[in-house]
């Protein structure tokens, strides 16, 4: 396991109040899923790993991850939680722009 990808996915499920292990779970619920969509988009731009690699990571199929990237890019614009939770864990992890978006 990548310690990069661990670590967000431990600062995203304490930021929005769920267990890291439920976040990498199954579970649909709301809360777990917007949890979940959070970590995919901030390990996507804080980290060099491709789709494929950070579906590895997170137990996922490469599709789920950027379909999740691409959803809560799209959630954030009007979701003003969202987006300051996204900044704060971008920030905390060193987020890198990316030449081609997220």
């Amino acid at each position: 396991m990548n310690p990069d990808v661990d670590r967000i996915v431990s600062a995203t499920a304490d930021l929005f109040g769920v267990s890291a292990a439920a976040l990498r779970g199954r579970s649909r619920s709301k809360s777990i899923m917007e949890a979940r969509l959070a970590a995919y988009y901030v390990a996507r731009h804080c980290t060099r790993l491709s789709y494929p690699e950070l579906g590895r990571e997170l137990g996922r199929d490469h599709s789920s991850v950027l379909s999740g990237v691409t959803r809560m890019r799209e959630c954030s614009a009007g979701d003003a939680f969202l987006a300051k939770a996204l900044g704060i864990l971008i920030a905390e992890f060193g987020g890198e722009r990316r030449e081609n978006g997220p």
